[in-house]
């Protein structure tokens, strides 16, 4: 679990409504406000170059540092110019006049040009459009102009997508082997410490993003974010005592679950996937491991995203139901051990891999005890290429919450070791993902979207969780 606490000042409820994060929220009011740095303990920096750590556009990197031209406003529905003052398109989006701010500058200082803009998207937008759309969408070739204070791109086809696809990459260049950027702040590496020093409303502004917690509390400016080894950090008892009297709960874009391998020999099956999901106790799991922190889901959407299917419940704890079905798959329990058998006498045994460098205490016994209750023998292994199911946490897409890299046939074989192949969800993440790169997408489809994977099941999402 992911706790976010504010020395001295609680944070203000946040919904996600906007396309920032809370935690770019919780961090911006007191910046704004503070004449002293502010120093951010436990923040993820899961990359170890710089610049990876400031092109992967999380809520600090995208909003401070390197911010995109154009960015999704969940609060309005649509897509927005940031760096720009007007995006406009022409002839079925076949031309995009591209106006630029002014006062845009580099983290250098230098007043950032058209010719800037030119060369990025001359270098970004075809890989750009590979990584979001691709490999069955490409961008047609592309001429480019100039005029006073805008930038004109002229496709020789109709590219099928818009110009919000811009939202999904950083606005940078490349300077003396690293990337520059146009946000507020420029970030620096100090030790093992990250460095955002800048200006922001013509003051002097400065936070310290540090992988390491201090020995003692004692720093007003600070905001800390602690990640516990399982559902819970270690002292569990005392956190949910005040999580639960929490009057504030923020929204994170985290969860915890299980993901199903297509491939394994019982777990290839749908029924046999909802039968597992149906068997686990995740409002214990959300009581007694998160304090009653999270929400549960039924899909690896965000409840608060306007394309959560709010109509489609959570499958609730039901072992009667897992136990026909089963039954009728001829897996039945044996009257000697009560573990069930296929027809030529095996125990149905299932293995989940897990990190092992986390402790999974608790969601361990969880899951073997649901497991033994329903005639399974469960096996934790940590070798995930041949397991029947991952457990493990991700950080969910967010504003746009695309499914697309862990559940698309092209991309998913890049997060887990096998690859989902549902084309009905292919087409309708593609229709999403294209929908996403006009002003205003279509949020029916990620709807859409939610319920092909509740048909599907690939996933049996566990919690999202929140924060204080």
């Amino acid at each position: 679990m992911l706790g976010l606490r504010l020395k001295r000042q609680r944070v203000s409820t946040c919904l996600f409504a906007a396309a920032l994060s809370c935690v770019y929220l919780a961090a911006n009011e007191t910046l704004y406000a503070s004449e002293t740095p502010w120093t951010i303990y436990g923040w993820p920096l899961a990359e170890k170059g710089l610049n990876e750590i400031i092109l992967n556009q999380d809520a600090l990197m995208a909003t401070y540092v390197c911010p995109s031209l154009s960015r999704l406003n969940l609060k309005t529905g649509v897509s927005e110019p940031v760096l720009l003052s007007k995006i406009s398109t022409a002839n079925k989006d076949q031309v995009w006049t591209l106006t630029l701010s002014d006062k845009v500058l580099w983290a250098d200082g230098k007043q950032v040009t058209l010719s800037d803009l030119e060369s990025f998207v001359a270098t970004e937008l075809s890989p750009l459009v590979d990584r979001v759309l691709g490999p069955n969408i490409k961008a047609p070739k592309f001429s480019t102009e100039k005029t006073d204070k805008s930038f004109i791109v002229k496709f020789e086809s109709a590219p099928g997508f818009g110009p919000y696809l811009l939202n999904r990459s950083a606005f940078y260049r490349r300077v003396d082997g690293g990337v520059e950027c146009a946000g507020p702040l420029k970030a620096r590496e100090d030790g093992k410490d990250l460095v955002l020093e800048g200006t922001i409303r013509e003051k002097p502004r400065k936070l310290i993003l540090s992988r390491q917690f201090p020995k003692a509390d004692t720093s007003d400016g600070a905001l800390y974010f602690k990640f516990g080894n399982e559902l819970h950090p270690p002292t569990w008892e005392r956190q949910i005592e005040e999580e639960l009297t929490c009057k504030l709960p923020l929204d994170l874009p985290v969860m915890t679950m299980i993901a199903w391998n297509p491939e394994g020999r019982y777990t290839k099956l749908e029924e046999f996937r909802r039968a597992i999901t149906s068997i686990l106790p995740r409002g214990a799991l959300l009581r007694a491991g998160a304090g009653s922190l999270g929400d549960l889901i039924s899909a690896p959407i965000l409840r608060a995203h306007p394309g959560y299917k709010k109509s489609i419940l959570v499958m609730p704890y039901d072992l009667k139901k897992a136990d026909a079905i089963l039954n009728a798959m001829n897996l039945v329990r044996s009257e000697k051990d009560g573990y069930r058998r296929t027809a030529t006498g095996e125990v149905l045994e299932i293995s989940i891999a897990t990190d092992p460098s986390q402790n999974s205490g608790l969601l361990r016994k969880i899951l073997d005890d649901s497991f033994r209750a329903l005639g399974m023998r469960l096996n934790m292994v940590t070798d995930k290429s041949k397991a029947d199911g991952i457990l493990t946490g991700i950080q969910g897409n967010w504003p746009e919450n695309d499914l697309a890299p862990i559940l698309h046939s092209n991309q998913s074989q890049k997060v887990w070791p096998w690859r989902y192949n549902f084309p009905d969800i292919d087409t309708a993440l593609t229709d999403y993902n294209l929908s996403l790169t006009q002003p205003k997408p279509d949020f029916a489809l990620l709807s859409k979207i939610h319920e092909l994977v509740i048909k599907r099941e690939p996933f049996s999402v566990l919690v999202q969780h929140k924060s204080c």
